[in-house]
């Protein structure tokens, strides 16, 4: 399971970076893929009944919670397999979302600094011990002489620490359930700046540079200089680039990852303090240090192609899969389009809301290969058909027009408990793993997965009727694993 990271960075570098193809010849959003649907899920700001939505349908409700949310900070991730969130309440409790068992399932224990690489399993930081908690139950935990400063779970299951010292920064790489600290190593000066989406690489801020280090084998890289101390990093997908606002902020220094080099600098309309990434590499949302002005950067072209105005909030402005751009004017949350700066929807009074915008097919209406499965207690006030609604006509876009009514589809839910022993993102390799592990007969199989616009090929046995099933098969097998509840 330590090859995960470096297979990551090997598919990325055969397949090709997605982020450095360009949106178009115009800049215009890529065509989403149609092995998922686009969601959005909305949950007061102040607490209340979540709903899901059809994205960019609109305001017909496909999944409503049975129990209200607290007020969320932040959807850490969406554990696609169950159909969950991991989430934070405002008071740094995690919060978990469950769309196929019909739960709210809120934690009473608060995290600092918390994050989920799979939705399913959140670690974060209570008081000097770094806690991970999953669905399941399970306990794990690491204590420190001194409170760490950020945790970064990787897709594999692993957990990289970071605990600041007078003498720098300390990092150690944690495999749950086993209890021991596997590497170590320290950077000099430094503190944690970000880490790569892909979980396969995060970067130390070291005076006016930033150190890279590899997740799988905690090896750094020379120290790029970057002119300051960054006041906001942002990687892309692939994580073959990294972004950095220093200075004065009036301009963006780009940083190759694979030279450890810095790439260009793009100059800005003005000083600058804040970007958010798009989740599949075409824009880059950039901040204004002073009113509510947001650029759009094409990462293909490195352009800046568009000005818009946001509030600027833990969610929005958010990218959408279909390019689009979700942002904030006054109560309400606007769809635009930065390729022909036109407004495509507008849902009227959408800023009272926190969202979050994620592809998930559990929608679905089930077809003859798919025997039909039952979602627990929710409720719906509409029902679909299909998810894919037409693109309205960005010149006939109406204020608080309501799209047509969606039928709601009951979708399965297989209960059990799965055995997984890694997350690979080649087929190849999670094949070859799946034919070397045995137990009682039962071979291990592979079963694929959308995360954050890659496919994760999970390495799995089961399902079992009980979690303490899955254990025995889990420690017959002698590897590292982790049990999961719900279906593969």
């Amino acid at each position: 399971m330590r090859i995960v990271a470096l297979l990551a960075a090997l598919v990325v570098v055969a397949c090709g970076s997605p982020d450095r193809r360009a949106p178009g010849a115009a800049g215009a959003p890529a065509t989403p893929s149609r092995s998922a649907d686009q969601l959005a899920l909305r949950v007061p700001r102040g607490g209340g009944v979540a709903r899901v939505l059809a994205w960019p349908a609109g305001d017909s409700a496909l999944w409503v919670s049975p129990v209200p949310v607290p007020p969320l900070r932040a959807v850490l991730a969406f554990d696609d397999e169950d159909g969950a969130f991991a989430a934070m309440d405002t008071s740094n409790h995690p919060v978990r979302i469950e769309l196929r068992a019909g739960r709210v399932v809120p934690e009473k224990v608060r995290l600092a600094g918390a994050r989920s690489a799979d939705g399913w399993a959140t670690f974060g930081i209570s008081d000097k011990i770094v806690r991970r908690m999953t669905p399941a139950g399970e306990s794990w935990s690491a204590a420190f002489d001194v409170a760490p400063s950020a945790v970064v779970p990787t897709p594999d299951g692993a957990v990289l620490i970071v605990v600041e010292r007078t003498d720098g920064a300390h990092l150690y790489r944690a495999r749950p359930p086993a209890p021991r600290i596997a590497d170590s190593l320290t950077v000099a000066d430094g503190q944690f700046g970000v880490a790569t989406p892909l979980g396969d690489r995060l970067y130390l801020v070291t005076g006016d540079g930033l150190v890279g280090v590899r997740t799988r084998d905690l090896k750094a890289s020379a120290a790029v200089g970057v002119g300051g101390t960054p006041r906001a990093l942002a990687a892309s997908p692939s994580g073959d680039r990294l972004f950095a606002l220093t200075g004065d902020a009036h301009s963006l220094t780009v940083v190759d990852r694979y030279r450890d080099a810095i790439e260009r600098t793009v100059p800005l309309p003005a000083e600058a303090s804040g970007l958010r990434m798009d989740p599949l590499g075409r824009w880059l949302l950039v901040r204004a240090a002073k009113g509510d002005a947001v650029w759009v950067l094409a990462l293909g072209t490195m352009a800046l192609v568009a000005t818009t105005t946001s509030v600027w909030r833990e969610d929005l402005p958010a990218i959408a899969t279909d390019g689009s751009v979700a942002r904030v004017v006054g109560g309400d949350v606007v769809r635009w389009d930065p390729a022909t700066q036109k407004e495509l929807t507008r849902f009227v009074g959408g800023a009272a809301d926190s969202w979050h915008l994620f592809s998930w097919n559990g929608f679905r209406a089930p077809t003859k290969e798919a025997e039909p499965v039952q979602f627990a207690a929710s409720s719906a006030d509409s029902a679909l058909d299909s998810l894919r609604a037409p693109e309205p006509d960005p010149d006939g876009a109406a204020r608080g027009v309501a799209p047509a009514a969606l039928p709601v589809v009951s979708l399965p839910t297989t209960r059990g408990f799965i055995v997984s022993f890694a997350a690979l993102l080649v087929a190849q390799a999670a094949d070859s793993a799946a034919s070397a592990i045995n137990v009682g007969g039962e071979h291990a199989r592979v079963v694929s997965t959308r995360q954050a616009g890659s496919t994760i090929y999970r390495v799995v046995l089961g399902p079992y009727a009980s979690r303490e099933e899955a254990v025995r098969v889990g420690r017959a097998a002698r590897r590292d694993y982790w049990i999961i509840e719900g279906a593969p």
